[in-house]
């Protein structure tokens, strides 16, 4: 019989480092600059802060997409099949409704399920949730480390706060974006410095907030 994977071993400061990052992820908020991972851990100095995500790195906790100041990205790594708890009954089918479709994405759409199957409690989902999702297409939200292909989850019940991830109704269609407030004035913002930057909106029709994503599924 195979010996079980042993499970990395994580420092008190790299563990709450990590932790930081997924709490953020979780939150759908765009990834953290090392600096502001120095300010709100409370950490010395960012030396320290590229140390611990360079070990985590090496660990294969964290990843970090070269050249990108807000470009490291949380791993939560898969436990041992004999250390996972039977959590099926907890997957529930979220409607699937399609695209939503960045402006640098050109190729048709691809033929989609009409559920996504997605894992409740990992999604913060109740029973009194509306859940639905959307797949991504195109790079107008990767500075929020979602990628083309990714598929989106909202909930519709959920209250756009600032600072939000929103799936809204937008020029004739369905889009992706940041909810942002300023003054009394309401923006969506993309997460791309290569897509329109802010966009008045006057009447916010948001049809819900993302809650979560799924990575890597193959569901065609």
């Amino acid at each position: 019989m195979a010996a079980a994977p042993t499970k990395p071993e994580v420092s008190a400061p790299q563990r709450r480092v990590l932790d930081y990052l997924l709490a953020r992820q979780a939150r759908g908020e765009v990834a953290p600059t090392t600096r502001e991972i120095q300010q709100g851990l409370g950490i010395a100095s960012q030396n320290s802060v590229m140390q611990f995500l360079r070990t985590l790195e090496r660990k294969g906790l964290v990843r970090t997409l070269p050249g990108k100041a807000r470009g490291v990205v949380a791993v939560s790594p898969t436990p041992p099949a004999a250390d996972r708890p039977d959590t099926r009954s907890l997957f529930i089918e979220v409607p699937l409704f399609g695209e939503i479709r960045g402006k640098s994405s050109v190729d048709a759409p691809a033929p989609l399920p009409a559920t996504l199957p997605v894992h409740a409690p990992t999604m913060r989902l109740t029973a009194r949730s509306r859940p639905f999702a959307w797949r991504m297409r195109g790079d107008s939200m990767i500075d929020a480390c979602i990628q083309d292909g990714d598929y989106v989850v909202f909930d519709a019940r959920c209250e756009p706060r600032p600072g939000d991830l929103v799936a809204v109704f937008l020029d004739g269609a369905t889009t992706l974006k940041r909810y942002v407030v300023l003054g009394e004035q309401i923006y969506l913002k993309a997460e791309n410095p290569r897509h329109q930057d802010l966009k008045l909106v006057d009447d916010l029709k948001a049809q819900g907030v993302m809650v979560g994503l799924i990575r890597g599924a193959n569901l065609v």
